[in-house]
């Protein structure tokens, strides 16, 4: 079996769309965590001047992306092999394929992790990236763990590996939650930095903003007086908050232990 790794983006995504075992749901969620990695690393390293320890973030966030690429191809092996598993040893097959994506939750947690720090300290410019980094991150970690609560379950296996990963998808989805809300607070601290420093009687900006909120007379001052969440509140449509738990999900990221019950195979057999 070639390696996932050395197929092109194209290859890759038609690979995952085949009607074949693997690459599946565990090689999607490391690729997910080795491109989040990725992002992470990029924005550090734009972040030296922010951050003294950028260089160390980016060798970090390096290795998690070498390790999460490689659980790819392990987790096709592991998935394979429970196929050719005969009845006795299908057990020690599902351990195998539960302990792939536990460790791939746990690249996810460090790399949200990650993303956080350099979010919130790092290069302003490439905040996006980092925040994206976390979030991709998390949803790895998430996707991971309930992999590894399927496989738990079929096999009859310590339930703790399932309480492991919904640690780690928990921690993940909170780095990544903290990293989202940090990108909010700095938007919404320029706009009212821009709001502020806007001197002229209709500036372009007090223009823009709607009769409701603009001042009556046009002077910077009244301007000055509207704080920046209202005025995001009133120019963008109203939206629901983040949730890392979506109602009527298979697997929750807090408690391993809320997981359906009912035997799910990862995959349908051929």
């Amino acid at each position: 079996m070639s390696s996932l790794l050395d197929q092109p983006v194209r290859s890759f995504l038609d690979q995952l769309a085949a009607r074949t075992p693997a690459p599946g749901g565990g090689g999607a969620a490391a690729v997910t965590g080795a491109m989040a990695a990725g992002l992470v690393a990029m924005a550090a390293r734009f972040s030296a001047r922010q951050l003294p320890e950028a260089g160390d973030l980016a060798d970090q966030a390096d290795r998690w992306c070498r390790q999460a690429a490689a659980m790819a191809d392990m987790d096709a092996r592991a998935y394979q092999a429970v196929l050719d598993a005969g009845p006795g040893y299908r057990p020690e097959a599902l351990l195998g394929a539960a302990l792939v994506p536990l460790e791939i939750a746990g690249i996810g947690a460090r790399v949200a992790q990650l993303g956080l720090q350099v979010a919130e300290a790092g290069n302003p410019n490439l905040r996006g990236d980092a925040v994206t980094g976390a979030l991709l991150a998390a949803a790895s970690a998430r996707s991971a763990a309930c992999l590894v609560d399927i496989n738990v379950r079929l096999g009859g296996l310590d339930p703790e590996l399932s309480q492991r990963a919904a640690q780690a998808a928990a921690d993940a989805g909170d780095a990544a939650g903290r990293a989202a809300m940090s990108a909010e607070r700095a938007a919404d601290e320029r706009l009212s930095r821009r709001l502020c420093h806007s001197r002229s009687p209709r500036s372009a900006a007090t223009q823009r903003l709607p009769a409701a909120i603009a001042a009556p007379d046009g002077d910077a001052a009244s301007v000055r007086q509207v704080s920046s969440a209202s005025v995001i509140r009133r120019i963008l449509p109203p939206r629901e908050p983040l949730s890392w738990a979506m109602p009527g999900s298979a697997c929750s990221p807090v408690d391993a232990q809320s997981m359906p019950s009912g035997p799910k195979a990862r995959r349908p057999p051929l």
